[in-house]
This record gives C-alpha cells, structure tokens and sequence, in this order.
C-alpha cells in the first residue's frame, strides 16, 4: 500500500458497523513505503475507552519486548467460577432464602443497591408512606374502587442491599403516582413527574457549584472560536487529514460557509443535516451552519441510506450538506455540495439574529437498539459547557496544560462535539 492509499483509508474511516452481521472489529497491518501501521476499528460494544488503552499499553510492552501485567484471573476462568458457584449448595441456599422472603410478592424488580458490599446476609426490613385520606377519597371517588387495608403503601427490602432512605423514596415516589393519578386520572403515566413541588424547586435552581461567572447572552457555540481568531489569527486550529488551517482562516471560511447558506435560503432555527467524512470540511460545514443560525446534525455518511432519511423526517431538516458523489441519493431534498459552498467569496460577519435558547446541534443515536432518537443542544447550553470558568476542570486542565487536543472520535458521536467545540473555543 501507498502512503497516499494509506492517507485516504484513514480519511474514510472509521466506517459504521452493522450489529447483524459479523465482524464488529478490524485489525490491519498496513505497511506504507513510510512505515508499518496498526489499523485497529472496534465497536464499542466489544471495547470500552478503558479496555482499549490497557490492550494499547501492552501491546506497545510486547513490541518493546517488556513483559505484560499479568492477570490474576482470566475471564474464562471466571465464568466457570460463577458457573461452579450457580450449581453449587451455597447457590440453592441463597436462593432459598430469598425466595422465601419473597413468596408472598409478585416479580420482585431488582434495583441497583446503594449499601455497601458485606458477605453478611441482609434481613427483611420494611418502610411504610402515608397517603392522606383526602388522596384515597378523591382516588375512591373517581374510580369508585375502595381499598380494604386503609391508606399504607409498605416496600419490604433486604437491608443488606438497600438503605432504608432508599426503600422509604420509593414508597414516597409511589405516592407521588398515585396523588398524581387520584388529581388527574386522564394522565399518561410516561408524563407523570416522581418529583414533587419541594424537589422540583430544588432541581429548577440547581447548580453543581456555585459560579463565579456567567457566560453572557451574546455568547453563542462558535464565539470564543471568533475571539481567539481576532486575537491570534496565526494561531493553528486545525489539523486535519487534509490540510491544517489558522485561527483567522478557520473563522473567514466559516465565515464563507454561512453567508452560502443564508444566499441559499437558511434562515434561523432551520435543520441541516451534514453527512460528511472525516476532513476539514465538516470542520467547516459545522461552524459554518452554526453561524448561519442552523441547528446542524452531524451524521455518519456510511450509515445505510433509510437511516438517514428516517433522520432528515424526524428533524425536519431543512438542507442536506454532502460530497458531489452523494447528491443523488438528496434528488428530492435541498442538497448542497460542500464544495460549492466553500467557493462562496463573500467573508464577512454573518451576524444573524441569535438568541442563546435557539438549537446549536442535534445529536441521534446509532439506533442499535432501535429507533435512532435525537438530543437538541441549545447555543447557551455549549456556549456554557467550553466556556473557561473557575472550578470547570476539564476546561482549565485545557487552558494549562493542553497544546493540541486529538479528536478521535466519530463525528456523529456527542463527544465529538465536546472535543472540537472545547478545542476551538479555548485556542487549541
């Protein structure tokens, strides 16, 4: 393979992988007339962040010729442990109890404990909430069903597992429902909050810290990107597999990018998806639409056609930003070739009129589970997300010790987003 084959291998990847056919990893051993690569492209479902650095890390040890940490235990061997231990009495044993416990309830839900772990069997414990008999009147009322035992709602639990803080929210959340229905009993339950008015207050003034500033309204998702660009213009912003670019370029392209589109009919609070590859010009396309005042979508142009059309419907997107190559697959939407829009000579502040509650992104899912569902990130939302404040670590680690930040990862992903947009707006 060529270095120039090499290059666009890396700008077309990493592509999307199909859960139902097989393989969900690629591994290459590329050599070039530069050097030998690895290619590595792993689902996520058969690797995790953390499981990926400990095999980069002992694969570099093997090929240094250093010994690996050994593992006290294989996976294998720990399989057949809990196989051992399911056959076993002490398996029959715990069954038994908890079944026993549990025998005069029906399809007991396990939920995620909250004490810690004690090899100390646990005990029946039990918490009761009050309903006021004004709910079971007006519940009674209503559906002209009365109760026999009166008006306790009692969860039993197994102290070893659960704190009886947690039984005792339950009971309360149980009763929230129920006041909740004995008020209103059209109400689909999906819509019924578990929160009650207290709690609510609490959730709608909450803050993690208290801040020590503010990110002002004039403050959109590119605008410290802007501020580094007229500060430090020959400052570089981008390194892409195509071409690296300065702060002052990134933001008079960009800049090239929005008018395109506002020539071309944007206006504010329009949907573009953008189905493009890995190079600079998704960069570009994403500011670009941001300025324009475009809520955009990044999207995987390797994900099946009926996927993103199933996208295009569900945002009502308005434009389709893609490759020459790919604008027949659009014939009956507004596609627009990037290329074209990067011709655009007109560079000046496109200076629409923003508000920071208007949609910066949306981000959807894979749909490996089903229906892909899309999040909508407002502009104050990361406005205030990259912006440097004190007690933000990630963005003051960023400012101190960062000099170039790797985004790696896919751009339909949201943790792209967070990288490149965190990047750019802190003069990375």
């Amino acid at each position: 393979m060529t270095e120039q084959e090499y290059q666009e291998l890396m700008a077309h990847s990493p592509g999307a992988f199909r859960l139902n056919r097989p393989p969900l990893y690629v591994f290459k051993l590329l050599r070039t007339e530069r050097a030998l690569y690895l290619f590595m492209d792993v689902h996520h479902l058969i690797f995790d962040g953390f499981s990926v650095n400990l095999f980069l890390q002992d694969l570099a040890a093997e090929l240094r010729a250093e010994s690996c940490t050994t593992e006290k235990i294989s996976y294998a061997r720990f399989a057949l442990q809990q196989q051992e231990f399911l056959a076993g009495e002490e398996a029959k044993e715990f069954d038994a109890y908890f079944g026993a416990l549990f025998a005069d309830y029906d399809s007991p839900s396990r939920l995620t404990t909250d004490m810690p772990m004690s090899e100390n069997p646990g005990k029946a414990a039990r918490v009761q909430t009050e309903i006021s008999q004004e709910l079971v009147d007006k519940a009674v009322q209503r559906t002209g069903v009365d109760g026999e035992n009166g008006p306790v709602i009692e969860v039993v639990y197994d102290d070893a597992l659960y704190s009886a803080e947690l039984a005792a929210n339950i009971g309360w959340y149980c009763r929230t429902v129920i006041r909740r229905f004995a008020e209103n009993g059209a109400e689909r339950l999906r819509s019924i909050s578990l929160l009650d008015e207290e709690e609510q207050l609490l959730l709608d003034c909450f803050h993690t810290v208290p801040e020590e500033a503010a990110v002002s309204l004039d403050t959109f998702f590119f605008s410290d990107m802007e501020k580094f660009a007229a500060a430090y213009p020959e400052r570089t912003a981008l390194i892409a597999v195509d071409g690296t670019f300065r702060y002052g370029e990134f933001d008079r392209i960009t800049d090239r990018v929005a008018n395109a589109l506002i020539k071309r009919g944007a206006k504010v609070g329009d949907r573009v998806l953008i189905l493009l590859p890995r190079t600079f010009r998704a960069l570009f396309a994403f500011y670009g639409a941001s300025k324009a005042g475009l809520g955009y979508i990044p999207f995987d142009p390797a994900y099946p056609t009926e996927r993103v059309n199933m996208v295009i419907e569900d945002s009502q997107a308005k434009f389709v930003i893609t490759t020459t190559d790919m604008l027949s697959r659009f014939a009956d939407k507004c596609a627009l070739d990037i290329e074209e829009l990067l011709q655009e000579k007109d560079d000046t502040k496109p200076h629409v009129a923003l508000s920071q509650q208007d949609i910066s992104y949306f981000i959807y899912t894979s749909g490996s589970t089903g229906r892909p569902k899309g999040v909508m990130l407002t502009h104050g939302g990361i406005a205030h997300y990259v912006a440097d404040m004190p007690h933000k670590e990630m963005v003051n680690a960023l400012r101190s010790y960062c000099s170039v930040y790797a985004c790696i990862t896919t751009l339909s992903f949201d943790m792209s987003v967070m990288g490149y947009a965190l990047a750019l707006a802190n003069g990375k």
